[in-house]
């Protein structure tokens, strides 16, 4: 399976189309044509990715720039102490180099889902 594929399935929580194996659905409806679908390469499809892992309570996927390559990494879920703050954790065994900013966020992502 390709990346973009994984991040569709794991992240996004999409499914094939019952009608059309060319299109993804969320379940109420159609949501992406899978050709079209490239956030691996797409820095717009990518952050519809953050927003999304977001909504599923990682709120840690961390990208930076070094050297021409960018880093990826997430942060574990963390605990919610009594005045609510909310702590989170990051090792540096998580951390990881990639070419693009997209593509180190759906790795990210996926590494997330995966914990």
């Amino acid at each position: 399976m390709n990346i973009d594929n994984e991040v569709a399935e794991k992240v996004m929580r999409w499914h094939t189309h019952k009608y059309s194996g060319k299109i993804w659905s969320d379940g109420k409806g159609c949501v992406a044509i899978k050709e079209h679908y490239k956030p691996s390469a797409n820095i717009t499809q990518a952050f519809n990715v953050v927003e999304k892992m977001r909504e599923r309570g990682h709120s840690g996927i961390l990208i930076e720039n070094g050297g021409g390559l960018w880093a990826y990494s997430y942060y574990f879920s963390g605990y919610e102490t009594d005045d609510g703050m909310k702590w989170v954790f990051r090792t540096d065994k998580n951390t990881r180099w990639c070419k693009t900013p997209a593509k180190a966020i759906c790795l990210a992502a996926l590494k997330a889902v995966e914990e």
